[in-house]
This record gives structure tokens, sequence and C-alpha cells, in this order.
């Protein structure tokens, strides 16, 4: 073993129950130490308690304790990834009552054992529950059976239990007095373990203690190391979100716009990055704006355009250097990683294709502002854009600058019938003018800010409302073809807003559009959400509505 200790020393935690206060006889040897000096990992019922910020370990007794790691992992974890001796981020050591790292349980496991050693060993008076060994099997032994002895007939063959392990090992002298062991299988595949796991229901088997050893583990850790992969996976999520929270000086959570859908948890990114595409288009065309002061060149045009592009996108996320901080393959293929050198495997970003790495980057970034909107409104977006370098600024303010606009004098809508803000004098005279000069096919300058902005503004508040509702991405993207421009600009003539005969829908409902970036412009962003939210939610209803059967005979 050449490599040293890390000489900035490593930091020793131990496992502690959130709710119970128990304390865990396992714990972590973790290089470098962390910031935080109490990790709490709520999903797992967990936190981790900083016992020592810097040890200093000599090299050999290192190299013991990563071999521990290997040892415990094998003994106690199906299908465990295999571990190299070379020295990992994430080493685990047994713990005493004290604290102490237990360094003559760390031996009695690595160490070979000699004939008399083993002999010591035999389970017959041990004190249960225990792990014990038969026939280089391990089980957890919890009860001692007396109605059962080495003479009792096993339902399933017939024969006694001496008998059996008699053809199993030719010659074995059996005591026919001692009681059998109630067993149970020790060993188990790692899987996410919640604070509220239901039991299992378990399938006992009975062993005859005189032929059984005790293992080295104690009962208590074995049930501690299978509780460990659960605890590495969230924490090595805790740890992603923390870093990307700590460069940004954020204090929203982040873990759900991290988590691809690809790493097939109960919760994925896709319902954010619905929203985030919504959210997206907005800030993209605020910043727009705020450059252009509402006179948008075929630059801005164009730049706009190609942000909103998942390739894009893509590249923003490289930029901002979030691959390492994505959740790619869940739990099963990643709570090993810490127990792993650097260079054991390839990233999982290596395994996408080209195509499938744009959109599943692009995702990220859109479920990033999803979760900005959702914690924080459009500042909260805006913030986040800036962060990510979509945006020249965090400023949501609109300018302020007047544009020249006609004389309101074609417009025959009862703006009184849309209701606030629009009931305001200076949103009125505004919402006048776009819409006359809209419907009049005026070309100018002064008009094509608005309604980009209120193009924006409509598709983002159909998001955040469909969000709000909690269905899946599919659902929401079918939902979300019943709010369009024409639809829009129906709806204006079935609420009595525009008389008739009326200009085609699809007109009318591109002067919507220039309603909401003038509501934007007089009263601000979120009243112009708010008021596009409440104005489309009837489409969104009738969504609804038209779903109840099917959603009725799904359940049946």
């Amino acid at each position: 073993m050449t490599e040293t200790a890390p000489d900035a020393g490593v930091a020793l935690y131990r496992i502690e129950s959130i709710l119970a206060g128990d304390s865990s006889s396992l714990g972590l040897l973790v290089a470098p130490p962390l910031s935080d000096d109490t990790p709490i990992l709520a999903a797992a019922g967990v936190q981790l308690v900083l016992l020592h910020a810097a040890l200093a370990i000599p090299p050999p007794e290192y190299a013991l304790y990563q071999a521990f790691t290997v040892y415990a992992c094998s003994q106690v974890l199906l299908d465990a990834p295999p571990l190299g001796p070379r020295r990992a981020r994430v080493t685990v050591v047994p713990l005493t009552p004290t604290g102490a790292i237990d360094d003559a349980l760390v031996r009695r496991c690595c160490e070979p054992q000699t004939r008399e050693e083993k002999l010591v060993c035999g389970a017959a008076f041990c004190e249960l529950p225990a792990v014990i060994v038969y026939q280089d099997v391990p089980y957890i032994a919890d009860a001692v059976s007396p109605e059962l002895t080495p003479g009792s007939l096993l339902p399933t063959t017939g024969k006694t239990y001496a008998e059996t392990a008699r053809m199993k090992a030719p010659g074995t002298s059996v005591d026919m007095a001692q009681h059998l062991y109630r067993a149970r299988q020790a060993r188990a595949k790692p899987g996410m373990l919640a604070k509220a796991t239901p039991p299992k229901k378990r399938t006992y088997i009975h062993l005859i203690p005189q032929l059984c050893t005790v293992h080295p583990l104690p009962c208590a850790l074995w049930h501690d190391l299978k509780r460990l992969p659960t605890i590495l996976y969230l924490w090595e999520k805790d740890l992603a979100e923390a870093t990307l929270r700590r460069r940004w000086q954020w204090p929203h959570p982040l873990t759900e716009a991290l988590t691809a859908a690809s790493a097939k948890l109960s919760y994925s990114n896709e319902r954010l990055a619905f929203l985030g595409d919504g959210v997206l288009k907005l800030v993209l065309t605020i910043d727009a704006i705020q450059s252009g002061q509402w006179q948008l060149t075929d630059a801005m045009r164009d730049q706009r355009l190609r942000r909103l592009q998942n390739a894009t996108l893509c590249a923003v996320a490289e930029s901002a250097n979030l691959l390492p901080y994505v959740d790619l393959v869940g739990f099963h293929g990643s709570w090993f990683q810490p127990l792993l050198s650097d260079t054991t495997l390839p990233p999982p970003e290596d395994a996408l294709t080209p195509s499938t790495r744009i959109k599943t980057y692009a995702t990220v970034v859109e479920a990033l502002l999803g979760a900005a909107y959702d914690a924080a409104g459009v500042a909260g977006a805006m913030t986040m854009a800036h962060h990510l370098e979509l945006v020249s600024t965090r400023n949501v303010d609109l300018p302020r600058k007047a544009w020249a606009l006609p004389a309101p004098t074609s417009c025959n809508w009862q703006l009184g019938s849309f209701g606030p803000p629009i009931d305001q004098p200076a949103v009125a005279t505004s919402v006048a003018a776009c819409v006359s000069t809209s419907l009049s096919g005026g070309t100018e300058a002064a008009t094509d800010g608005p309604k980009l902005l209120g193009e924006a503004l409509q598709y983002a508040a159909t998001a955040i409302d469909l969000y709000a509702t909690g269905t899946d991405p599919g659902e929401m993207t079918r939902r979300r073809h019943f709010v369009t421009r024409a639809s829009l600009g129906a709806r204006l003539v079935d609420t009595h807003v525009v008389p008739t005969p009326a200009p085609s829908a699809t007109a009318l409902g591109a002067a919507y559009e220039s309603v909401l970036g003038a509501v934007a412009a007089n009263a601000g962003v979120e009243a112009a959400l708010a008021f596009a939210t409440a104005w489309s939610r009837p489409l969104l209803v009738s969504a609804l509505v038209d779903l109840v059967p099917v959603l009725r005979a799904r359940d049946e």
C-alpha cells in the first residue's frame, strides 16, 4: 500500500437516528472533510454527526480500514460491486460506544483467524440476536425455539435436523439436547430504505447452534451496514445540491431539478422542466425587452430563439458545470460511488447518446428554472437564469420608456369586462392602443415588444397553472394544447369582450397577447401572469372535463 492518508486529515462521522437519537455503531471516514458539520438525511431518518474534523491516520491503518470496508460490504450486501483496496472518498469503520474506531473489531474481521480462534466463535452459547454462520452462509438468529431439537423432524423431508446435518457433513457429532435457533437470511441486495419502511414478510429456518459459528460483525452493526447504501446515496444527492446552492447563494431546494427521469426514482425533474419550459421563454423575452427597450432587432429575436433550443440549453449546462451534479443512474447505479476510487468507473454521462445527452441536460436547465419559479416567482427565475448566464441581469422590472402609440379610436372592446388591472385608467389606455394597432394590421415596432411579451406571458401562465394541478407531464402537455391563440381569441367573443361581427379568432388572440404585454408594462410581470392565468383557466378546465371519463375508466 503506497498511498498515504490525505494531507488535510480525515473527518469521522457517526450515524444517528433523527427521531430517537440512537447512535449507530457504524462510522464513516470522509476525505477530504466536508464543510457541513451535520448533514441531515431526512429521507433515511438519520443524521451524520461529526466526531472528529481532522484525524491523522497512518497509511497502514488507513489501508486496514479500507480492507474492512471491502469485507463488510461483501459480507452484508448481495451483488455489491467489487471495491478495490485503493483509498476512496468514504471509508466504513466500526465504532465503540465512546465514538472511537473499534480497531480490535477491524483486525478480527480483516486478519486471518487460526483454527483455535474459529472454535472459540462457536454459536452454541451466543447472545441473541446475533449473526451466525452455517456452511459459509450468514444468518441472523433472533430467538431460540424451545420446541425444536436436532431430533425434531423437518416438515419438508421427514428427516431429523441431525440426520440432515450428517448428510451434508458425514461424521458430524451433534448434541441432541440443544434447542435450535430460529434464523433468517442475513444478506440482502442493496435497496432504498425509507425512514418508515414497512416490515417485510420473513422466511425463517432452524439451525443447530453447535454447527454454527458467530460472525465477527455484531448484529447491530450488520443492520447499520444494510442502511449504508441508502445513506451514501442520499448523502451524495445532498452534497450535489449543497454545492450548487453554495455556489449560487441559493436558499431553495434543487434536488428534484437535478434528478433525471433515467434515475427511475419516485420523482424526477420532468414536471419541473415542463414548468421551466414556460418560464424560460418568459425570462428570455424579458431580457430581450430590457436590452432593446421594447424594440427588438432581428438579432435579438434570433438570439432569443437560439437560447430556447435544447442544444443551446445543453451547452449552458456544460458551461455551468452542472453535469457532475445530475443524478442520471439513480440509487442502484450510484450508491457505491463514494466507496470507489475516483478513476474506478467512467462518469454516467459517458454512456448517453448525443441526442439523449442534449435532451437530458436541456431538461435539467429547464427544471432548475422551474424550481426557481416555484420557490421564488419570476424574480427567482430571473436570478437562476442569470446564474446560468441565460440573461444579462437579475432585474425583472420592465423598462418604463413610453413608446409611440396611435390613439385608440378604433378599439370597440368592452375593456371593463376584463376586470383588474385593466380597469386602471393608465393600463386601459395602453391596452386600447395596443388592441387598435394590432387589429389594424400595423407593424410598428412600438407594438412588437408587447405582443412578443404577451405571447411568452400566456405560455408561462398556462405552464404555471398546469403545474399547480399536480398532473404528470404527458397530461400537462395534452391539456396545454387547449390554450391556443385561436381559442383565446374565441373566448373574447364568447365572453362578450369583443362585439360581433368580430375579426378572426387568431387575429383576436394576437391582439389579446398585446393586451398582456401592455398589462405587464404598466402593472408588472406578476400582475400580467395572474391576469393571464385567470383568463385562460376556463380553457384548461374544459380540458379536464373532457378527461374525466378517461380517469374514471383508469381508476376502475
